[in-house]
């Protein structure tokens, strides 16, 4: 048995025969049974296996690149400089600054009780 190196090789192999493979399979059970409403179930089963099987791997190769899991010799990465950017702030708030003591809230029961209230 031949054990392919990273995820994506993986994930190519076993997603295209798998959707070629139920589609030959239901498209014989068709033809056995020929009656209208078998061939429509027939036809949603295969619509459907036809249309999760390429998104769930797809899934699994996003998840494989976000953890590391994908040589970096095999991949030529478009989107890097984007993703690995730090999201823009919106205009009038302050990045917050984790070494200010006005930073976190202070509604905690850590904090103290609340004041209270003016009468």
């Amino acid at each position: 048995m031949v054990k392919l190196p990273e995820v994506l090789s993986r994930s190519h192999a076993s997603t295209k025969p798998q959707a070629l493979g139920i589609l030959l399979v239901l498209v014989g059970v068709e033809l056995r049974l020929r009656t209208g409403n078998d061939a429509g179930t027939l036809a949603l089963i295969i619509f459907f296996q036809l249309l999760t099987g390429p998104v769930a791997s797809h899934l699994v190769a996003r998840s494989a690149y976000r953890v590391g899991g994908i040589h970096a010799d095999l991949l030529f990465d478009d989107l890097d400089e984007q993703l690995s950017e730090e999201p823009a702030m919106p205009t009038g708030h302050p990045r917050p600054d984790p070494g200010r003591e006005d930073a976190a809230p202070k509604d905690g029961p850590e904090d103290g009780p609340p004041p209270a209230p003016d009468r």
